[in-house]
């Protein structure tokens, strides 16, 4: 499993030969629909198979969760336990 903590990967013995970005940004109209269906009624969650981290960082920037909500991950961390023990409801 990957850890943003631990330097669990070798870091000697290699050449830097290049870096690549990619980005695949919401489209601009998602964080007014999420407000649309909030003002609804609509619960509005997020399904993805991104990085946690990254998934969060999305779902704060089209308004799914605020900058102080925690995610499943961030309370199994805060909580020393598995993802699958935290009480998803």
């Amino acid at each position: 499993m990957f850890d943003t903590d631990a330097m669990n990967f070798p870091t000697s013995n290699f050449c830097f030969v290049g870096l690549l970005s990619m980005i695949d940004p919401p489209r601009s109209t998602v964080p007014d629909a999420v407000t649309k269906c909030r003002s609804a009624g609509i619960k509005v969650i997020m399904v993805t198979g991104d990085h946690p981290i990254t998934a969060k960082a999305i779902a704060k920037s089209v308004g799914i969760i605020s900058a102080n909500s925690e995610t499943v991950e961030d309370i199994a961390k805060r909580l020393n336990i598995a993802v699958e023990q935290v009480n998803q409801r």
